[in-house]
């Protein structure tokens, strides 16, 4: 009889849990719309998400970064003045705390980053963050 109401009740639970709401059906948040709309087709070379709404503020810019920037796969790197430099020559940029990576439209399959200047109004919240996750992917990167 007690396996019986155990079973029961875990039934219960089971059905409760199952008609719950999903997180997809939840609306998104402000950080999730602004990143949703993206340029309208950019051209070779220009950004793909507005550099306005990503440096909005540190939530927007973290929201992009945990989404879009993935420095651990191969891409084009392009330093403040539009250069190509070596992947490890951006990484270190990235290290000092003065630079984020914006995502650079480009027909690349892996990607291509700019250097951009960090604003003063996420610099005192965001430039110790980025700098501690670009030291964690310069150490990977040269342990490849």
């Amino acid at each position: 009889m007690r396996n019986l109401i155990t079973i029961f009740i875990s039934f219960a639970f089971f059905l409760a849990s199952c008609s719950q709401n999903s997180k997809s059906d939840k609306p998104k948040t402000e950080s999730a719309r602004v990143l949703s709309v993206k340029q309208n087709t950019p051209e070779d070379g220009e950004p793909e998400y507005p550099l306005a709404s990503i440096t909005s503020d540190f939530a927007h810019y973290w929201n992009y970064h945990d989404r879009y920037v993935k420095l651990y796969r191969d891409f084009s790197a392009i330093d403040e003045d539009g250069k190509t430099i070596k992947k490890e020559a951006f990484l270190r940029k990235l290290t000092s705390g003065k630079f984020l990576p914006l995502l650079i439209y480009t027909e690349n399959s892996g990607g291509s980053y700019k250097l951009v200047k960090i604003p003063a109004h996420i610099a005192k919240d965001g430039c110790a963050v980025i700098a501690a996750n670009a030291k964690t992917e310069l150490r990977y990167f040269k342990m490849e």
